[in-house]
């Protein structure tokens, strides 16, 4: 009975860290990587199949995986990339009115189930006026410049860069 405890807690594992432990800062990922205008760039890059990463620098949660996104750069720096190589970085607190190119949530949009409602409704947006902002850390994937996935959330955002990495 003790050695199936341990087997099922084997087998589930920790929890990789997201941590940022080399002491690097998103801005100096920003030349290669950053938008700096999310309202033209958002659906109109040149690659057919990219990422969008928002973050903003007063967010705890973005801080927390700051490591993970961080390391994802870098292997796209040193072509050891796994996953999507084209990515762009967004940063909110550069531009505080970003908010305002979003489709504007209902003011129930917390209530039970209405988030992952409208989550499925954006899929396929091809506007920020069709896409919904929800907080940061969030990230888009976007494929032939329409909205094809949407990651929200510390745990949700760290562990797609972790797999994809």
């Amino acid at each position: 009975m003790i050695f199936s405890v341990f087997m099922l807690v084997g087998c589930n594992g920790p929890k990789p860290s997201f941590i940022d432990t080399k002491n690097r800062n998103y801005d100096d990922y920003y030349e290669r990587f950053g938008i700096n205008n999310l309202e033209e760039e958002f659906f109109y890059k040149d690659s057919n199949h990219y990422l969008i990463y928002i973050y903003s620098d007063t967010c705890s949660h973005c801080h927390n995986i700051k490591g993970v996104i961080l390391d994802y750069l870098d292997s796209i720096i040193d072509e050891t990339c796994n996953g999507i190589t084209d990515i762009y970085i967004f940063n909110g607190s550069k531009d505080p009115n970003f908010r305002a190119y979003f489709k504007e949530k209902p003011k129930n949009w917390q209530s039970d189930g209405l988030q992952n409602t409208l989550i499925t409704q954006m899929i396929g947006a091809s506007s920020l006026t069709e896409t919904y902002f929800f907080g940061t850390p969030s990230l888009y994937t976007i494929k032939d410049h329409v909205l094809s996935t949407f990651y929200l959330g510390e745990d949700t955002v760290g562990d797609y860069f972790y797999r994809n990495m």
